[in-house]
């Protein structure tokens, strides 16, 4: 699922052949596939190696986490693989340019139900890949593991300049506040509470 640089996902699974036949190894090798013509950025070292090793893009860095649980967030009857990887790397991405952030480094975690194999794990990554691709951002590590529901966690890191740069929800309202001529908190309507 990486780009070279980013060696495997994680390289202490790619020896594990999961029930059903599924063989992580494989899987891994076809998700790489995919990420092989992907700039790697500012990625030094990748996840294969026990943990991603980047140079940072800015002064200060912005990660958010978004988590996406079968049959709580989505249903296969009616999400596609592909798209549940595109949904799940938007949600990170959004978060990022909410805040101003310019994308950077992604990485994904599954959980992965028996009843699923190694076509899954490719048909998700595909759909974050071309969405992360987009966006300039790299997908260059996560996890694998079993799990009773599919699961996707998102962790995407995005650079700005400076904090002030960033768009906080603090900074967020008070700019509309000040834009709206009030300065500072509300004021009191003297209404009884």
């Amino acid at each position: 699922m990486w780009p070279a640089s980013c060696r495997s996902w994680p390289s202490a699974c790619s020896a594990i052949q999961l029930e059903g036949g599924f063989d992580v190894e494989r899987a891994f090798e076809q998700v790489k596939l995919g990420f092989s013509h992907q700039d790697v950025g500012g990625v030094l070292v990748g996840s294969g190696d026990d943990a991603a090793v980047v140079r940072p893009a800015g002064a200060v860095s912005v990660t958010s986490v978004d988590a996406f649980v079968e049959n709580v967030h989505f249903r296969l009857a009616t999400t596609s693989l592909d798209d549940l990887g595109h949904k799940s790397m938007a949600a990170g991405l959004s978060d990022l340019a909410a805040m101003g952030a310019d994308a950077g480094e992604a990485y994904l975690t599954v959980g992965l139900p028996d009843r699923l194999g190694e076509r899954a794990v490719v048909e998700l990554a595909d759909g974050a890949a071309a969405l992360a691709r987009e966006h300039g951002a790299v997908i260059c590590g996560g996890d694998l593991t079993r799990a009773a529901e599919l699961f996707v966690v998102v962790t995407v890191v995005g650079y700005a300049a400076s904090v002030a740069a960033l768009a906080t929800r603090a900074g967020a309202r008070s700019s509309a506040r000040a834009r709206a001529g009030h300065a500072g908190p509300p004021r009191p309507t003297g209404r009884p509470g």
